[in-house]
C-alpha cells in the first residue's frame, strides 16, 4: 500500500482537529474523507486507519481533559525550573518560561507558567546574564490569568497560552537560586539544555555579533540574536523560512555528514547507527521545532526503511511523520509553522515529478515551485497575518540558492572550525568573509523590503470566502498538473483571489470600532466601500524616563498591540484622517511616534 499513508494522516489530522475545536466542517470534511476512504476498497487500509484514527482520538481527548491547571489564584512561593534557552531579557525587563515544581503546600508538581520579573539594578541585570544552566529558583509573587482579547481581532494571548499548557503569569517580586551557586559539574554540562546554552555562549565568545546571530539561527533554531528591523524584512519580503532549520537544513547535514564518514571509510550500516544517534540528538540541542522534527522523523524513517530493505517512499514518511506529530502535541495543528510546514512540503512531493520538473531548464521549474509555494501559503498568513508578500516568490530565486549554497555551508564550517581553527589567519580571513556576506544580505533584504506594494493587505475575510479561495486553489494546480482546462482555471482563480484581496477594503458596510487601548479609548470609523477611514484619538502610555540600561528594545505598544492589527483586520492601509481630542500623551502618543518617524 505504498503511498496509502496519507488517507491515514488525514484521517488523523481531522480527528484531531474534530477533538479541539469541536467545529461543524471539521466533522463535515471528516465524513466527506471516509467515503473517499471507503471508496479504495482497500480493507486492511480501511481497518489500519480506523485503528490509528481511534488512537489519535484518545490522545488528542487525553491532552484536551488534562490541560488544566493544579495552581491556586492565592499561591503566592513557587519552586520554578528554569530553562536559561527560554530566558528574555530586555532592558529591565526579565521574561521565562518555567516549570512549577513546587508551590505552597502543593509538591511533585510539573506545570509551565511564564513569569515576568522587573530588574532593580544593572548589576541584576548582567548577573542573569551569565545565566547559562538548568537551575531552580524560589520565586515569590502573585499569580495572573492572561488576558482575553479585549479587541475585534487582536492577537489573543490566553488563547495562544492555552494551547502551550499555560494557564498562569506569574507577576515576580523576588527571585533566589535555591541552592547556593556551583561550577558545572560533568553530568550538568550532559544535560542537553545546558550544552546547548554552553554551545551558544562558545559561538558567542569566537565569532562577532552578526556571524553568532546566523549561526545561532541557521543552526540551533535561536533567532534571539537577529536585529528586529532585518528579521522584519524577512518576514515582509516573504523568506522568513530560510531562518528556520527545515527538511533543506536536516538533508543538507545528512549528505555532508554521510560524505565525510564514508570517505573516512566507515561502512554504511555504521553511518546509519551514527544518524541514528546524531540526528534526534541534534533535533534536542535545537528544541524539537515542528519543522525540525518532521525533517529528523522523515529522514529517520526513510533511512531505517531503506536498512531494513523495505523503502518508505516521502509521501508514506510524511504520512507517518505527521501521525507521530498529532500524537505528541495535537495542540501544534494551530501554529503557523506546522501549517506551513506540513502544506509546503506535501505540496512538493505531490507535484515534484508531474509539475515541478517539466522544464529541462533548472531556473524555470524554480520559478514554478515559488509560485506554486507563494499562492498555497496565502489563505494562512491572510488568516493568521491579514496579509501576504508577493514578492516573496521572486526574492526566493536569489536567497534560497544563496543561503544554500553559500550561507549554510559558511556557518557549519565556520561553527566546526571555532573549535579548532579559532585564532588562526584563515578563520579571521573566513569570519571577514562571513560579515562581508550578512551585511550584503541584509542590505539587500532591506532594500528589496522598501519595494512599494510588496506587502498585500487582505484583512479578516469571511469563512466563505476562505473556502472559495481554497477551492479555487486546488482546482487550478489541478488543472496546471492535468493541462487541462488552464483558461478556465485561471480565470476562476482570478476572480476569487480579486475578491479575497478586496472584500475587506469595499465591505458595502461601515463599521465604528470603540477601541480599548488601556488609559483611555480610540475610535476607528471606516466607511463603506472604504469610502474614509478616520481615527479618534489614537491612544499610548506615558513616558518616563530611564536609565540606557532599562530601556527595551522590543517595547510592547498600544499601536503595535492595538491599532495596526485592528486596520489590518478590516483590509485597511492608510488612515485618510486623525482626530484628537485633546493634547494629552495619552490620547496622541502613537500618532507623535509616527510623526517622529
Amino acid at each position: 500500500m505504498k503511498g496509502y499513508a496519507l488517507f491515514s494522516a488525514i484521517s488523523c489530522l481531522l480527528c484531531a482537529i474534530i477533538v479541539l475545536t469541536t467545529h461543524w466542517l471539521s466533522y463535515l470534511l471528516l465524513f466527506i474523507w471516509l467515503i473517499r476512504l471507503a471508496a479504495t476498497r482497500r480493507k486492511e487500509l480501511i481497518i489500519y486507519t480506523c485503528l490509528l484514527m481511534s488512537a489519535t482520538f484518545f490522545f488528542a481527548g487525553f491532552e484536551k481533559n488534562h490541560n488544566r491547571t493544579a495552581l491556586l489564584a492565592e499561591d503566592q512561593l513557587f519552586l520554578i525550573e528554569l530553562d536559561p534557552n527560554k530566558l528574555k531579557i530586555d532592558g529591565d525587563q526579565i521574561q521565562f518560561y518555567g516549570t512549577v515544581k513546587e508551590a505552597g503546600t502543593k509538591v511533585k508538581l510539573a506545570e509551565k507558567v511564564v513569569v515576568f520579573y522587573r530588574l532593580s539594578t544593572e548589576e541584576e541585570k548582567n548577573n542573569w546574564k551569565k545565566q547559562q544552566k538548568v537551575e531552580d529558583f524560589i520565586v515569590t509573587g502573585s499569580l495572573a490569568k492572561p488576558e482575553k482579547n479585549r479587541n475585534l481581532n487582536q492577537f489573543d494571548y490566553h488563547r495562544y497560552l492555552y494551547r502551550n499548557k499555560i494557564h498562569w503569569i506569574v507577576e515576580a517580586t523576588t527571585i533566589d537560586i535555591h541552592s547556593e551557586l556551583q561550577q558545572q559539574t560533568f553530568f550538568d554540562k550532559l544535560n542537553l539544555k545546558n550544552l546547548r546554552q554552553n554551545i551558544l555562549a562558545h559561538i558567542e565568545s569566537e565569532t562577532t555579533a552578526t556571524i553568532a546571530s546566523y549561526i545561532k539561527t541557521l543552526l540551533f533554531a535561536d533567532t534571539s540574536s537577529i536585529d528586529d528591523q532585518v528579521m522584519s524584512g524577512y518576514k515582509e519580503i516573504g523568506i522568513i523560512h530560510l531562518l528556520s532549520i527545515s527538511g533543506l537544513h536536516i538533508q543538507f547535514f545528512i549528505t555532508g555528514l554521510t560524505y565525510i564518514l564514508w570517505r573516512l571509510g566507515v561502512t554504511r550500516e555504521r553511518t546509519y547507527l551514527l544518524l541514528l544517534i546524531f540526528l534526534p540528538l541534534y533535533g534536542s540541542l535545537t528544541g524539537w521545532g515542528t519543522s525540525i522534527f518532521r525533517a529528523i522523523v522523515m529522514s529517520l524513517l526513510s533511512q531505517t526503511g531503506a536498512r531494513i530493505r523495505k523503502p518508505i517512499s516521502g509521501l508514506d514518511a510524511w504520512s507517518w511523520t505527521l501521525i507521530f506529530g498529532l500524537w505528541l502535541n495535537p495542540y501544534q495543528i494551530f501554529s503557523i509553522g506546522f501549517q506551513l510546514s506540513y502544506l509546503l512540503s506535501l505540496t512538493l512531493m505531490l507535484f515534484s515529478d508531474s509539475l515541478f520538473n517539466r522544464s529541462k531548464l533548472a531556473s524555470i521549474n524554480n520559478v514554478v515551485i515559488s509560485f506554486i509555494l507563494t499562492l498555497i501559503s496565502i489563505p494562512i498568513l491572510s488568516f493568521h497575518f491579514f496579509e501576504f508578500s508577493w514578492i516573496g516568490m521572486f526574492a526566493n530565486l536569489i536567497f534560497v540558492p544563496l543561503f544554500t549554497w553559500v550561507v549554510m555551508p559558511l556557518s557549519i564550517f565556520l561553527f566546526a572550525s571555532s573549535y579548532l581553527l579559532s585564532g588562526t589567519l584563515f578563520f579571521h580571513f573566513l569570519s571577514n568573509l562571513m560579515e562581508s556576506l550578512l551585511e550584503m544580505t541584509e542590505w539587500l533584504v532591506l532594500k528589496i523590503k522598501l519595494f512599494p506594494y510588496s506587502t498585500i493587505v487582505t484583512g479578516k475575510v469571511p469563512f466563505g470566502l476562505f473556502i472559495l479561495m481554497i477551492i479555487g486553489l486546488i482546482l487550478f494546480i489541478v488543472a496546471l498538473e492535468g493541462r487541462k482546462k488552464i483558461k478556465r482555471s485561471v480565470v476562476l482563480l482570478v476572480v476569487v483571489f480579486t475578491i479575497f484581496i478586496y472584500y475587506q477594503k469595499y465591505n458595502p458596510f461601515g463599521e465604528v470600532l470603540v477601541l480599548d487601548v488601556g488609559q483611555g479609548d480610540a475610535i476607528l470609523i471606516k466607511k463603506p466601500f472604504g469610502a474614509g477611514v478616520y481615527l479618534i484619538d489614537t491612544g499610548g502610555a506615558m513616558a518616563f524616563e530611564k536609565e540606557e540600561w532599562q530601556i527595551r528594545k522590543k517595547q510592547s505598544t498600544v499601536a503595535s498591540r492595538v491599532l495596526i492589527p485592528v486596520i489590518k483586520s478590516l483590509g485597511v492601509t492608510q488612515i485618510d484622517q486623525v482626530f484628537i481630542t485633546h493634547g494629552d500623551e495619552d490620547h496622541i502618543c502613537f500618532c507623535l511616534r509616527m510623526l517622529l518617524v
